[in-house]
């Protein structure tokens, strides 16, 4: 019974090893990688945000196609009625009085 239970130990203790190691290694690939990417998407997330803030605050200048671009699920007539609401209410991009934001 006893040296069934020292290898048991023996290869339980192989096993916690072998798994601590590639979980040591899947954390040392997720950190750069987490950070290029992450960093890299927050950029792109920033370009998008500003471009739609520019397209939004200028909207009875924009196309259909610059609506349509960057709503496309959304027809213009929809993304249109929806603003001016924002705007009647003085809600998100246009609670202040703010115009140097996305222009």
């Amino acid at each position: 019974g006893r040296q069934f239970r020292g290898s048991y130990s023996r290869s339980h203790r192989r096993a916690t090893l072998c798994i601590w190691i590639v979980a040591l290694i899947a954390i040392g690939i997720q950190i750069p990688l987490g950070v290029y990417y992450g960093v890299h998407g927050a950029r792109n997330n920033y370009a998008y945000d500003v471009k739609v803030t520019r397209v939004l605050r200028n909207i009875n200048h924009a196309s259909n196609d610059a609506l349509i671009a960057l709503y496309p699920f959304e027809s213009a007539s929809t993304i249109r009625d929806r603003i001016r609401v924002l705007e009647l209410h003085r809600l998100s991009l246009f609670a202040d009085d703010d115009t140097s934001v996305g222009r």
